[in-house]
């Protein structure tokens, strides 16, 4: 039989999917250490889905995929918010790039919802991002550093490639996607997934400040308990999340110090100007100025509750206020949803609370609720103390892994005849 070969362009598009399904892999080891290189994955992966082709079958995967289509929708929020933003077209826009995330959501969904190797190549290559992040972290408290890591770093923090914040927020999902494993998986997986958990709990505890990553433990301490016994497990884990907490208190100097501090603060709690005061070094003000923050943001919602003040307008409006108040100016308020309301409304709440709804209920209808469940508990708790989906980093990290689900989710509607 003669085989007829196949025109040039077919080849070109066949190249460049699998090209992006590589690069889709790489940029889960990409996201835990480079800033740079997360970028220009995600620009190739674009470029080489345009490449592909097979535009109407992409577009219908996003259309009638549930976290796609909220996805698409707080973004296209963000857009019409251009209409009424309280700034400049050029603030306004570099507000709405903070929101490409979600674009690239949409574009990674299509490259997921294939065969199921390419899922679990990117898991395996955000694991071995974070044992990299381990093993240059312990180098380091050992006062072994192979070159010019993360610059901003506080003493006492064995940060690597990203701030104690977005380390211990990245620590604490990969321990339990560990723990998962280790109570999945047979044979030496097992142990090797016990073992990257504690290395990963001991990093957050006793290495880092990051008080983020505390609590992100905590909550998916109960959220995997729930996950095994339901509500007998929620007692359970919260009367071990009291006993670690206790424990830790005594045995973990940095655990102490920072709990420690969280009191402290919110009993000299005031509304100043710290920058101006040019405050003493080493004393700490985190947790004063998120409530400050907290504040003006609930005053600037209620003057537009429904729309907000546009996206890209809230280092403005809050700067505005703060200068009327005598409070301290911030470029967003350290929390996620705080950041909605201002600048999108109510609107804009409701839309990203049913993204991690989504992400949550569709995510969870097959093989990978676990990852799906603890994502969105992971970035919902984080995002009570940070604006972690404005954050490069954990935006990066819940948009990549929504989109993991997203996939797998549209590969288990489709009959098995036609599933790649």
């Amino acid at each position: 039989m003669i085989q007829v070969a196949q025109p040039w362009f077919v080849r070109v598009q066949q190249g460049s999917k699998r090209s992006a399904q590589y690069l889709a892999v790489a940029l889960g080891f990409a996201i835990p250490i480079s800033t740079a290189a997360t970028n220009a994955l995600a620009v190739l992966i674009v470029l080489a889905l345009l490449l592909a082709g097979d535009y109407r079958r992409h577009v219908n995967m996003v259309w009638h995929n549930p976290i796609g289509q909220a996805a698409l929708f707080l973004f296209g929020l963000m857009v019409f918010s251009l209409l009424y933003t309280e700034v400049t077209t050029a603030r306004a826009m570099q507000g709405l790039n903070e929101g490409v995330n979600l674009v690239v959501l949409l574009f990674l969904l299509p490259l997921f919802a294939g065969a199921d190797k390419w899922r679990r190549y990117a898991i395996s290559a955000f694991f071995v991002a974070i044992v990299l992040t381990l093993l240059l972290s312990f180098l380091l408290y050992f006062n072994i550093e192979l070159y010019k890591l993360y610059d901003v770093r506080k003493p006492g923090d064995y940060v690597v490639f990203k701030s104690h914040i977005k380390q211990s927020v990245l620590m604490a999902f990969a321990a339990y996607l560990a723990v998962h494993y280790t109570l999945t998986q047979r044979g030496v997986w097992r142990w090797l997934a016990l073992l990257l958990a504690v290395f990963c709990l001991h990093n957050i505890f006793f290495m880092m400040h990051g008080r983020t990553g505390y609590v992100v433990v905590a909550s998916l301490i109960l959220l995997l308990l729930f996950q095994l016994q339901r509500w007998r497990g929620l007692i359970a884990a919260a009367l071990l999340v009291l006993l670690a907490s206790s424990a830790l208190y005594g045995m973990s100097a940095k655990f102490q110090g920072r709990v420690n501090e969280v009191i402290t603060e919110l009993q000299h709690f005031e509304m100043r100007d710290y920058k101006k005061d040019r405050r003493a070094p080493g004393e700490t003000i985190s947790v004063n100025l998120r409530l400050q923050w907290y504040l003006n943001s609930l005053t600037l919602w209620l003057d537009n509750p429904v729309f907000g003040s546009g996206v890209g307008s809230y280092e403005t409006v809050h700067n505005a206020l703060a200068q009327k108040n005598n409070s301290t100016p911030t470029k967003n308020p350290h929390n996620e949803y705080l950041l909605q309301l201002v600048q999108l409304g109510l609107l804009g709440l409701s839309a990203l609370l049913y993204l991690f709804y989504a992400v949550w209920r569709y995510g969870s209808t097959q093989q990978y609720a676990f990852l799906a469940q603890g994502l969105v508990v992971t970035i919902m708790v984080g995002s009570l103390f940070n604006s972690l989906l404005r954050d490069f980093t954990e935006g990066f990290l819940f948009v990549y892994f929504a989109a993991l689900v997203a996939g797998a989710w549209w590969q288990g509607q489709q009959p098995r005849s036609i599933r790649e």
